[in-house]
């Protein structure tokens, strides 16, 4: 039997109104453990994955904690944004 190679997807979330990096992935201890040390991660019943808060400091902890261990697909997080039609347009 194969070992399949771990691995991580990045998606980006809106969840009350905060952008959130949600972080997909199959049930492993080694990505649990890693998870549980990244800062107040959380788990989304509605999105079934684990969400951090969107900042470039978080994004940065994700790669620094992940790289070399797991595959990190980020195809998704780069290109889909979260769709939110309900508020006017901010510039940040």
């Amino acid at each position: 039997m194969m070992n399949t190679p771990k691995s991580i997807t990045l998606h980006h979330l809106m969840i009350k109104n905060q952008k959130m990096i949600g972080i997909q992935f199959t049930q492993d201890k080694l990505l649990q453990n890693l998870i549980k040390g990244l800062p107040e991660p959380r788990w989304s019943t509605k999105y079934h994955m684990v969400y951090i808060l969107n900042t470039t400091k978080n994004l940065g902890i994700i790669f620094n904690t992940f790289k070399g261990v797991v595959w990190i697909n980020y195809n998704k997080f780069l290109s889909n944004r979260p769709v939110n039609t309900h508020n006017e347009v901010v510039d940040v």
